[in-house]
Order: C-alpha cells, then sequence, then structure tokens
C-alpha cells in the first residue's frame, strides 16, 4: 500500500508542477511594467514629423503596442519610463521636433546619421540640461557624397543654426 500510496503522489507531484509551471510563468509575464503612458504620448509627438518608410523603426510604433518594445527604445524595468532613444542611422527622414528631451528619465538620445530636413527644439525647453537626466545627445548630420548637407535647428525666438557640425556629439 505504501508503494502505491508514493507512486501515486509522485503522479500527483508531477502533473500538479506541469500544469502550474505555465501559470508561474503567466503571472509574471502580466507584472511586467509597462510604458508611462505620459512617455508614450512624447514619444508619439516625436514621431509625427517623421516620414516613416517600412524599413524604419518607427513604423511599428502605435498607440495599440507598448512603448517600451518598440525598436530604439529603451526603459527601466522597474519603472517603465524610457531612458535611452537611440536612432542612430535608422534611415529616418522629414522634420523632427526635440520633445523627447522632455522625457523626464530619459539619458541618452541619439538620433545621428539620419536624413532630416529640420530640427526643432520646442519653445518650452527653456534649459536642456534641467529639462531630463540628458547625459548624452548625438545630432550628427547625415552626409551624402562626402558633403555636409545643410541643416537648421529652430530654436523658437532664437536664430537658425545652419550648420551643426559642432553639435556631435553633444555632451551635457
Amino acid at each position: 500500500m505504501t508503494i502505491l500510496t508514493s507512486k501515486i503522489l509522485l503522479q500527483l507531484l508531477l502533473i500538479f508542477s506541469t500544469t502550474r509551471f505555465p501559470i508561474i510563468i503567466s503571472t509574471n509575464d502580466q507584472s511586467l511594467v509597462k510604458c508611462h503612458d505620459k512617455d508614450k504620448e512624447i514619444l508619439l509627438i516625436f514621431k509625427i514629423g517623421i516620414l516613416d518608410s517600412s524599413d524604419c523603426p518607427t513604423s511599428t510604433w502605435s498607440t495599440n503596442t507598448d512603448c517600451c518594445i518598440w525598436e530604439g527604445v529603451t526603459c527601466d524595468n522597474a519603472t517603465g519610463r524610457v531612458t535611452e532613444l537611440d536612432l542612430n542611422d535608422s534611415r529616418l527622414k522629414g522634420q523632427i521636433t526635440l520633445s523627447v528631451l522632455e522625457l523626464e528619465y530619459i539619458s541618452h538620445v541619439n538620433l545621428g546619421l539620419n536624413d532630416f530636413d529640420a530640427i526643432i527644439i520646442p519653445i518650452n525647453i527653456h534649459n536642456i540640461t534641467h529639462s531630463s537626466k540628458l547625459v548624452y545627445l548625438d545630432l550628427t548630420i547625415m552626409q551624402k557624397f562626402g558633403a555636409a548637407k545643410k541643416k537648421s535647428i529652430n530654436l523658437g525666438t532664437t536664430p537658425h543654426m545652419d550648420n551643426l557640425d559642432w553639435v556631435s556629439p553633444f555632451s551635457c
């Protein structure tokens, strides 16, 4: 009788452990921190001026997905806040706004080697070094056929700056 009882207990333990394991995995997946709503909104505003093509990382960014899984975006696993935006050499075109500097926990922004027509810094960002935890900002200008393409930054009430070669890499 003890051998039979031990055998039944062993089988029950085996059944319980195999059915319980997927439930544990499922529970852990649901407890992952999702992207902060404000951060997602800021990234979607940033994306507005970008001319998407299917091979651009931002083409998959949508309101229906968690921004922490978007290509080029890194989030803090504990808080879900965006800490890095790396779209270096991503074939991006268009006019962008540096609204990403409004991301409260952003430390690295790499937008270098893209083909932006204009880079606009919003008027409400009066001091880049105090707008976030920013320690690295790369706005390297894309060069075509060996010559630098003329770019400008619109700083609101301040004059345009046309040649931004000095900006790359910009470190605060």
